[in-house]
């Protein structure tokens, strides 16, 4: 074990090896192991040479086990995913474990990565690519107090995509970010904070990112951000079923029908609302007689399959949504009636 040992060292494996495996046709009796696999605590899947000492890292992911003591016990879950507006072989990813990778779909691999230094949880693109907007924190504080965020909840940075490098870094909240969303023109973003708030920014020529206005209208988590496709707009959602459009430019609720049903969005990844009524399950499991116990079981123990995730393709003819059974569909865009099963 102690050549392993010091070939570690040598190599720099970040990370505890968990399980290694040796080439028997590489194998030589008089020289003995010449190369070796070596699987880590941070899902790095590495390729050693035990003559020269160089490491080849075949494959990187984002890892739960190596952020389970440094965040309180939440793990290393990956939670934030956005593909590319204009490249679609590319899609970028973050995680409580501190770092944003960005991943090849027709190679299978990450191809790119960068220590954000802080938990993240929620990202998304600008509309040119160019830019990558991360929504920090993991509210990990609020497992040892309910009171007690912690110190890397409510700040957001701006990444350029190329390089990689902060561009801007700033909070004005104490929340842990749940979600993130750039306009069409890339003029205005917002971040959805896990204390129910809505902050818009205005992304101006001289790169200031000023704090335009805050939303306070939802009473519960915020599950989802779109803009309209002039920017007018803001549509958001949250876990109690709320449905909400904000103007952006003054920060009013547009609370009339006649003022939303000529809006067009530029992204649609809410769950509730006309064009994906049809995502919507019957639930039959309970008669109309005893609406009153379907108003205080949940929809999992009434064999209701309700949509907890979607995303519109950005030519607005498809959609794909995942239940809360688990199920994928791809789907024809707007989903007004029941679909059948895919």
């Amino acid at each position: 074990l102690l050549p392993l040992l010091v070939l570690q060292a040598s190599v720099g494996v970040r990370s505890p090896v968990r399980s290694i495996a040796i080439d028997p046709h590489l194998f030589h009796p008089a020289h003995g192991i010449r190369r070796l696999l070596v699987v880590t605590d941070r899902a790095e899947l590495c390729e050693l040479s035990a003559g020269s000492g160089d490491v080849l890292c075949v494959q990187r992911g984002h890892s739960s086990s190596c952020a389970a003591g440094a965040f309180g016990g939440s793990g290393g879950e990956l939670w934030g995913l956005a593909t590319h507006p204009t490249d679609a072989d590319t899609f970028v990813t973050v995680s409580d474990d501190r770092m944003l990778r960005l991943w090849s779909i027709k190679a299978r691999r990450m191809v790119k990565e960068a220590s954000l230094e802080l938990p993240a949880r929620a990202v998304c693109f600008s509309s040119n690519g160019q830019t990558i907007l991360v929504g920090c924190g993991n509210g990990a504080g609020l497992l040892h107090s309910p009171t007690k965020n912690s110190l890397s909840d409510g700040y957001f940075l701006l990444i350029d995509t190329a390089s990689l490098q902060v561009i801007h870094k700033r909070r004005d909240t104490s929340s842990w970010i749940r979600e993130a969303s750039f306009g069409p023109n890339d003029e205005l973003f917002a971040l959805a904070a896990a204390d129910k708030r809505i902050y818009i920014y205005r992304n101006d020529a001289s790169k200031r990112f000023k704090l335009k206005c805050i939303l306070h209208s939802h009473t519960a988590p915020i599950t989802s951000l779109d803009f309209s496709s002039d920017g007018s707009f803001i549509q958001s959602t949250s876990s109690e079923g709320e449905l909400l459009v904000h103007n952006t430019e003054y920060g009013n609720v547009m609370a009339l029908p006649s003022q939303l049903k000529t809006i067009q969005w530029a992204t649609v990844t809410s769950t509730y609302g006309w064009p994906v009524l049809g995502l919507w399950p019957i639930c039959d499991a309970v008669a109309a007689s005893e609406i009153n116990v379907a108003e205080t079981c949940p929809s999992s123990a009434l064999g209701c399959d309700d949509p907890i995730s979607v995303d519109r393709s950005r030519d607005g003819k498809y959609l794909v949504a995942c239940s809360s059974s688990g199920k994928l569909q791809l789907l024809h865009y707007p989903v007004k009636t029941r679909p059948k099963d895919h």
